[in-house]
C-alpha cells in the first residue's frame, strides 16, 4: 500500500506499507513481516505469534527487536477474525466484539474492535464482481481501538462489503485526519483442491 499527502503547508507526506502474513490452519499461529515507510525512513515489525493447547497466545519478535509478549486468551488474528465476523453475519447478528493481533504497530500490540454489520445484500453489480455472482455479501464497518486504552478513540476505522465467501470489497480506511478508499478492480477466483491428509 503507497499512498502520498499532499499538505495545505509544508511539503507532502510519502507513506507505505509491505506486509506478509502467514496464518496456519486452525489459527494456531500467525507468521509476519511488516515493513512501514513514512518518507525516506523504514521500520520492520517481523515475528511469530502461537497459541498453546489452552488457548493463550504469545508473541516471539525478532525486529525492530527481539523479545517475547504474552497477550492472553480471546485474541484472534486477522482471517480468523473475518470467519468470526461471518459466522456472526450468517447468524443475524448485527454487531461483533472481538480482540485481534495482526502484528502491527510495534508487534505488541493487541486491538479491541467492535464490528457492525449491516443487512444482508447481493453481489455488486459491476462487471468486476461478476465472479461473486450469486454470493450474498453483508456491508462492515469495524473499529479498532487500542486494547491498553479502551477509552481512547478508534486509531482507524475500516468500511468494506465482506462477501459470504471471505472476499472483500469496496474498502475505505478512516485514520481521522486522512483518508484511503480503494475499488474493486479485478478478481480471479483460483480452483480449490482438499488438502492431503486431511
Amino acid at each position: 500500500m503507497a499512498a502520498e499527502i499532499e499538505q495545505a503547508e509544508g511539503d507532502s507526506i510519502k507513506l507505505g506499507q509491505k506486509s506478509l502474513t502467514f496464518e496456519e490452519a486452525k489459527s494456531a499461529g500467525l507468521r509476519f513481516q511488516i515493513e512501514d515507510i513514512t518518507n525516506d525512513k523504514t521500520s520492520d515489525v517481523t515475528g511469530y505469534a502461537a497459541r498453546d493447547t489452552g488457548g493463550e497466545v504469545a508473541v516471539d519478535l525478532k525486529k525492530p527487536k527481539t523479545g517475547h509478549a504474552d497477550l492472553g486468551k480471546d485474541v484472534l488474528f486477522p482471517t480468523e477474525h473475518i470467519q468470526h465476523i461471518l459466522a456472526a453475519a450468517q447468524a443475524g447478528q448485527d454487531k461483533l466484539e472481538a480482540r485481534v493481533y495482526d502484528g502491527s504497530d510495534s508487534g505488541e500490540k493487541v486491538y479491541q474492535t467492535l464490528t457492525i454489520i449491516g443487512k444482508k445484500e447481493g453481489a455488486d453489480q459491476s462487471a468486476a464482481a461478476k465472479p461473486l455472482a450469486g454470493h450474498s455479501r453483508w456491508p462492515l464497518t469495524i473499529s479498532y481501538f487500542d486494547a491498553a486504552t479502551p477509552d481512547a478513540q478508534a486509531e482507524y476505522i475500516m468500511a468494506f462489503d465482506l462477501y459470504d465467501n471471505g472476499v472483500t470489497g469496496d474498502l475505505k480506511i478512516d485514520y481521522g485526519s486522512f483518508a484511503i478508499g480503494g475499488k474493486l478492480a479485478s478478481l480471479e477466483l483460483l480452483p480449490t483442491a482438499a488438502c492431503k491428509g486431511g
